[in-house]
């Protein structure tokens, strides 16, 4: 009961609440993309005739059918010695690699990117940028399953440490990105 208020609550709740604060923004800015008061209320009572009971019913079936947690092998109380790895299975090699393979792959469109929202040309295909952000996504989709592979094999129980830094990486190595190309537009 307690964990289906809680996915309503801390899902829809905070939707609502910057679905409100951009559309006050818009209407403050007189923008023709605010909603309008009914909208909002229309928009209000879909959420509660279809998501409310749809997540009331998921919950009932979710506490009906719920079966006993059964761990899938045996733990020790003690954690085994991780050995010694190589350099790419560390967490700064695994890191560079995981943020250096996405953005190599789209480097040339983040160039053309680039250049049109700082003026230099006009991006004449916006087509090709979703494209590109879809290979993006399945590539570093791709990389953190791979590279958290090679942390389960090592058996290295904090695992999920590097994993986060991994996915982490792409964002870092973009923002390194945009930082060089702006310091070098504006020397």
């Amino acid at each position: 009961e307690r964990s289906v208020f809680l996915t309503g609550v801390l899902y829809l709740g905070p939707l609502f609440l910057i679905l409100s604060i951009l559309n006050t923004i818009a209407i403050s800015y007189g923008a023709t993309a605010a909603l309008p008061f009914g909208t909002i209320v229309e928009l209000f009572f879909v959420l509660v005739v279809a998501n409310i009971p749809l997540l009331a019913f998921g919950g009932v079936i979710g506490h009906r059918f719920r079966s006993k947690f059964q761990a899938p092998s045996a733990t020790k109380r003690i954690p085994r010695e991780i050995p010694p790895s190589a350099w790419y299975r560390k967490t700064p090699g695994q890191m560079f690699l995981g943020g250096l393979l996405p953005v190599s792959a789209i480097v040339l469109e983040l160039h053309s990117f680039y250049a049109s929202l700082w003026g230099y040309k006009i991006l004449t295909l916006s087509g090709i940028l979703f494209v590109t952000f879809i290979i993006l996504v399945i590539l570093v989709a791709m990389l953190s399953v791979a590279l958290t592979y090679i942390q389960l094999t090592m058996e290295d129980h904090e695992w999920w440490w590097r994993y986060a830094l991994q996915i982490s990486a792409h964002n870092m190595h973009s923002r390194l990105s945009i930082w060089h190309r702006l310091a070098r537009a504006l020397s």
